[in-house]
């Protein structure tokens, strides 16, 4: 699960960062089949949940809320903000401005949360801060 999770989150990240890549389509590829296997293997956990979810499952969760499952936008297509901080470009602002996600992915983050005792039962602190963040 963390292997997939966490490829989506990177090759998701590589589009925004090089929309113009002439293996822009492979990459889509790549994130829509890691999206698939993510989702099929926290379906997996999810049934057989039980007692407080993991740490790592919230982090996949999270990743799934956060990562575009359609089409990422190219960033000269997006509108520019009036007022351009120095930090959007590296901190990718804009395209992450313009994310559309599920509802339920973000609902399913917050409650796992709820479940696990809120952040500070989270085991590793590092994810926690992730997930305040």
């Amino acid at each position: 699960m963390a292997y997939y999770g966490y490829q989506v989150g990177l090759v998701g990240n590589l589009e925004w960062l090089h929309d113009d890549h002439p293996r822009k389509q492979h990459h889509m590829n790549i994130r829509v089949r890691s999206t698939y296997h993510t989702l099929r293997l926290v379906r997996k956990n999810l049934e057989k949940l039980d007692g407080p979810p993991s740490d790592l499952l919230i982090m996949i969760v999270l990743i799934l809320a956060t990562v575009p499952s359609g089409e990422i936008l190219s960033r000269s297509s997006l509108p520019v903000a009036r007022f351009r901080s120095p930090l959007a470009d590296a901190q990718m602002l804009d395209p992450y401005g313009h994310i559309t996600n599920p509802q339920s992915h973000w609902t399913a983050f917050y409650n796992l949360v709820q479940l696990k005792g809120g952040l500070a039962g989270m085991t590793n602190r590092d994810r926690a801060t992730l997930c305040q963040l």
